[in-house]
């Protein structure tokens, strides 16, 4: 038991509350604030070209859901849904990281692969396709996209 004249005192009640605002401070430190995306976050992506003129577009949502649209004409569709959240929150970040205004990429050729992607209040999309060849980064942005897609 605890000496009276040491609850009485007060500094249990004082030690009791200072080890609780230490233990909500390191439990606030320690957690990472992660960005929540929703389906108002999208990235658009696909390819097209060719004999046919064919476009395929794909957009994936921040939600998880990725749509589909096969030509220019018609509406999308869902394509799948339940996407692994950490790999899609993954993708976004790493979509939010590239420099994508300091890329200037529209050279389609006869078929091509393009990406668009908003950010800062901007659209940025860029298109390459026959010799041309996006930079690495984004094209490996486009790759984990694609492999979504399958």
């Amino acid at each position: 038991m605890l000496p009276q004249k040491l609850y009485a005192s007060g500094k249990v009640y004082q030690f009791l509350i200072a080890s609780a605002f230490i233990i909500l401070l390191l439990v606030g430190v320690s957690c990472k604030s992660q960005k929540q995306f929703s389906s108002e976050d999208q990235i658009l992506f696909g390819r097209g070209g060719g004999f046919a003129g064919q476009e395929t577009t794909y957009k994936l949502q921040g939600d998880g859901s990725l749509m589909v649209r096969k030509s220019i004409q018609g509406g999308f569709t869902l394509a799948k849904e339940g996407l692994d959240r950490k790999e899609i929150r993954s993708i976004f970040k790493g979509a939010h990281r590239l420099n994508w205004s300091e890329i200037d990429l529209n050279n389609p050729g006869n078929t091509y692969r393009f990406l668009s992607f908003n950010k800062d209040g901007k659209t940025y999309k860029l298109t390459w396709g026959g010799n041309a060849t996006a930079p690495p980064k984004f094209q490996y942005l486009y790759d984990r996209l694609y492999t979504l897609a399958r």
